[in-house]
């Protein structure tokens, strides 16, 4: 797990970073997650050349500015060692789903999982619920209703001024599609035209 591929989305290049820090078992069927710092948070696995055995630690975290490997201090430890499941960032909480746990029955068996952990990456605490409702701490709900406002209205305004446009070349191109009838001695000042 030291030595990690990137590629870059501007001009399509792979390379090679090399990390250090903590002692970072190499693994299989794990999950990663950016969190909005920029670090990487890697949950899970089983060690790359024996896929029964977990990779320890079961949780890391690689500083992308230093490309350094550290090992959180968790609380306690609430979910097992999973592999090959699924994990999800939701602002401060890593979720994880479902996956294989070591079976406590024999070494070459995984149990199936169908649980849901989540994780805090702010105090790498786990929790058991967490309100999905509250704002983000840089955007209020009075300036997202504010900005709806402002689109509902300058959309009426605009749908107003494309119909006044819309009106008057319609109304124009009625105008000019008869030719201007121009009286001359003996004829009425009246034209019936026959469509």
């Amino acid at each position: 797990m030291y030595e990690i591929q990137t590629f870059n989305t501007k001009n399509y290049n792979w390379s090679t970073k090399v990390a250090s820090g903590d002692s970072i078992d190499s693994r299989i069927g794990h999950s990663a997650v950016l969190a909005q710092n920029g670090d990487i948070i890697i949950y899970g696995g089983n060690k790359f050349n024996d896929i029964f055995t977990p990779a320890i630690p079961y949780i890391a975290k690689l500083d992308t500015s230093s490309w350094m490997w550290s090992i959180p201090n968790l609380s306690q430890i609430n979910a097992p060692q999973l592999s090959f499941h699924s994990a999800a960032l939701y602002r401060n909480y890593m979720i994880i789903a479902f996956g294989l746990s070591p079976s406590v029955s024999s070494k070459s068996y995984f149990a199936l999982s169908n649980n849901l952990y989540i994780l805090d990456i702010k105090n790498y605490t786990w929790v058991t619920s967490f309100n999905p409702n509250k704002s983000p701490p840089n955007q209020t709900p009075s300036n997202y209703n504010l900005f709806i406002g402002i689109g509902i209205g300058a959309g009426i305004i605009l749908l107003g001024v494309f119909s006044v446009i819309g009106f008057l070349l319609y109304k124009r191109k009625k105008q000019n599609q008869y030719p201007k009838f121009i009286p001359t001695p003996g004829t009425t000042d009246q034209i019936n035209i026959m469509k």
